[in-house]
């Protein structure tokens, strides 16, 4: 899953807003889609948030069926300020126990040490310090 957003003091809010109405679009999205299937593969195959370009892409039709039962039952994660860094050291801490065969106790431990310490130091630069809430 992916997300996009606009930062309040940018100071290209305009140009950002405008490219992400061109990005999100049916056509860019069907024409992104398409470029996907076709250079990449059916393993590469887009799914797209975009409902009307969904429906136009090469699926079949018992596939966008899964497809639109498993959107039903999306549900949203609560976000930290520190989130990204959450995602990325579980990639890691996945990646180390896989790929380098290390110890899974001893890499989600010294993972979970650094996701501590970056929450700490977002919760300091946010003025959330005594705030238990976020």
């Amino acid at each position: 899953m992916s997300g996009a957003a606009v930062m309040n003091d940018s100071i290209k809010k305009d140009e950002a807003f405008k490219f992400l109405e061109w990005w999100t679009s049916t056509e860019t999205q069907n024409r992104f889609g398409f470029e996907c299937d076709t250079r990449l593969g059916v393993s590469a195959r887009y799914y797209p948030a975009n409902i009307d370009s969904l429906s136009s892409l090469p699926w079949s039709a018992e596939e966008l069926d899964v497809l639109f039962k498993q959107r039903e039952a999306l549900s949203d994660i609560p976000l930290s300020p520190a989130t990204y860094y959450l995602t990325r050291n579980l990639s890691n801490a996945f990646r180390r126990v896989v790929y380098s065969y290390e110890n899974p106790r001893d890499v989600i431990y010294r993972y979970g040490r650094e996701v501590d310490n970056e929450l700490e130091r977002k919760r300091e630069e946010l003025g959330m310090k005594g705030d238990n809430n976020g």
